[in-house]
């Protein structure tokens, strides 16, 4: 049975979504589109209204939770689950073969004298975790074995697939580990019977347990929801409000850093990359922050956060938490946060907070605010706002043409 065929038969679409890690949720500056470029179904993701909402066409193939850097798409089978299957599978100097659920699998193993070792929805549901998972295990070639894209109704997520494995070998240079190999082996289809002839399974294969823990978990959720005691109803703001104060776990990227942190003691250097397009960043924060909480609160993995002891301030970001989504440089009103053009993926292993920018704190003789990294005793905002009223006043007085006398 298929994941999504189980899935269907207790109700709602296979892929869930935690509001408090999506960036286009936390703030309507985010650009971020991840999920809807990798979605290979029309219809499936909405981003209308703020955030993303998951719709009934999803069949479950994986690619958005593998596109979103921040984790908050969510299948009923997780990465660990998977990981869990492949310590069973690998062997130690034998290549690792994934292979999507239209690969036949008997005749590749004919053929080739192995059967594959994973089996997904699609390709494009693999993360860079998963890809490097085989890797701490013992496995020195990865292969992925690809019936031909161009047919298949996901055809459109190949294109994820394809950049986490770009991704994947990135990471595992950077670290030095330099005997990786990522290959793409041609293999032959599973021919769909009568009965459906677009696929023979949209999703993983189920285990009776799994089956069994998914049907607890989504009986559980409605017997909460059933039994909680009536509380009086929030509006949308404040519900808001309460969600952006939060900074959950990105499940996502802590088994990732768990994978680096062991393959990092065999590394022999460090090679950094091209930022553009990865899930990952180095910041720099130069003399105009003001200490606001802006950044830290829209965040929504918690990798910025500020420090004040006594008269001193100071801002700490953590990179291996970072997901390169730049809410933070793009609400910064004074435009003070900048996003590094290269990335360092010892970082990921070295883990830890750094600390970006410090300043001592003053308080501002206009609004009586306390605010930092100021020679004058005006905080930026009245000078700000200063700087306004008299560009107002120049132009009434100018007729508005703005050119009369300073």
């Amino acid at each position: 049975m298929s994941a999504q065929g189980f899935l269907e038969s207790v109700g709602g679409p296979p892929v869930r979504i935690d509001d408090t890690l999506c960036s286009r949720y936390r703030s309507t500056k985010s650009g971020c589109s991840a999920c809807l470029d990798a979605c290979p179904i029309p219809g499936a993701l909405d981003a209308a209204n703020g955030g993303i909402r998951v719709q009934d066409p999803c069949v479950g193939c994986g690619a958005c939770l593998s596109a979103c850097p921040n984790g908050a798409l969510k299948g009923e089978i997780g990465d660990r689950s998977l990981a869990a299957r492949m310590r069973l599978t690998v062997r130690q100097g034998s290549p690792y073969r994934i292979a999507c659920d239209r690969v036949d699998g008997a005749r590749w193993a004919q053929e080739s004298g192995a059967a594959p070792d994973l089996v997904l929805p699609c390709l494009s549901r693999a993360t860079e975790a998963l890809l490097l998972e085989p890797v701490r295990l013992g496995a020195r070639r990865i292969e992925l074995l690809v019936p031909g894209c161009e047919d298949c109704p996901l055809a459109r997520a190949a294109a994820q697939w394809r950049r986490t494995v770009d991704l994947a070998r990135s990471l595992a240079a950077g670290l030095g580990i330099r005997d990786v190999e990522y290959s793409v082996a041609d293999a032959p289809r599973l021919i769909p019977d009568d009965t459906d002839p677009v696929r023979p399974e949209t999703g993983p294969r189920v285990s009776r347990r799994d089956a069994l823990h998914a049907l607890f978990r989504r009986g559980r959720a409605a017997a909460a929801g059933a039994l909680a005691p009536a509380e009086p109803a929030k509006t949308p703001a404040e519900v808001f409000r309460e969600n952006v104060r939060r900074h959950p776990e990105n499940a996502k990227r802590t088994h990732l850093l768990e994978i680096v942190a062991a393959l990092a003691p065999g590394s022999t250097g460090s090679a950094p990359f091209p930022r553009e397009g990865t899930p990952f960043a180095e910041l720099d924060v130069n003399e105009r922050c003001v200490g606001c909480d802006v950044c830290e609160t829209l965040c929504p993995v918690g990798a910025i956060r500020r420090k004040t002891e006594g008269a001193s301030f100071a801002l700490e970001f953590e990179p291996g938490l970072c997901t390169g989504c730049g809410i933070c440089a793009q609400a910064c009103l004074f435009r003070a946060i900048h996003l590094r053009t290269t990335f360092d993926p010892t970082l990921l292993a070295r883990r830890g907070w750094t600390t970006v920018f410090e300043a001592e704190k003053t308080r501002c003789r206009i609004c009586g605010v306390e605010c930092v990294g100021r020679a004058s005793d005006v905080c930026r905002l009245c000078e700000l706002q200063s700087r306004r009223q008299k560009a107002f006043a120049r132009q009434l007085f100018s007729g508005g043409n703005g050119r009369g006398s300073r």
